[in-house]
């Protein structure tokens, strides 16, 4: 018996609906942690609707979920809590830490679309939407400015392109590519291209490909 992980647009669906015991619990991290890195997915959703007692192994066992997803650059959602639920895991003591939550499967993919990050200087949220194997990310603050100084139309940031190779994309382009770094996600490179110089007015960065993505150059 196993608990099966189910693709769900861009994000990974665990829905538990057995008691957990030891073995499972193992079982359902390492096919959850493969998936993860098969896929490229940055999302994981926990549906514990069917579950009527959440004790502390369960409580611990999301926590290890989410860290270890987090290490792989997926964010883990716990939806369907009931109230009875949330009740004891507050009485046990376990807040489970780094896990968010929502009250359904509705709402926790939502709450996986948005990031709130101080990448750019100022706190921002982001926002992403994936169209096959485009991902879309929408940029502004965390609240709306209340003094008109965010009116006006939206401007484009820029496009980041992956490539198979981004060593020998940085050897090609020379002194038009920045310095390749490592990326915000885990095992990924990124290089910025110097646009003006290279007479490009839209801003562009390369990134190395996922890791485990197959070439089908």
């Amino acid at each position: 018996m196993s608990i099966r992980v189910l693709s769900l647009g861009d994000v990974l669906l665990v829905s538990i609906q057995i008691d957990l015991e030891d073995r499972l619990a193992v079982q359902l991290q390492e096919d959850l942690a493969d998936r993860i890195v098969d896929t490229g997915v940055h999302g994981v959703l926990i549906d514990i609707t069917a579950l009527d007692i959440v004790d502390s192994f369960v409580g611990r066992m999301l926590a290890t979920i989410a860290a270890m997803s987090r290490v792989l650059d997926a964010e883990t959602v716990v939806v369907g809590m009931r109230p009875a639920v949330a009740i004891t895991l507050v009485e046990l003591g376990l807040p489970l830490t780094g896990i968010r939550t929502a009250l359904n499967v509705e709402l926790g993919l939502a709450a996986l679309r948005v990031r709130d990050t101080s990448t750019y200087g100022a706190p921002m949220r982001q926002t992403f939407f994936k169209a096959g194997e485009v991902i879309i990310e929408l940029i502004g603050p965390e609240e709306p400015a209340t003094d008109g100084s965010a009116d006006g139309p939206a401007g484009f940031f820029g496009l980041v392109l992956t490539v198979a190779d981004l060593d020998a994309a940085a050897d090609l382009l020379g002194a038009g590519l920045g310095t390749p770094k490592d990326a915000v996600q885990p095992g990924r490179r990124i290089a910025t291209m110097r646009h003006r110089d290279l007479g490009l007015s839209v801003a562009i960065a390369l990134m190395s490909p996922e890791p485990g993505a197959v070439s089908t150059g």
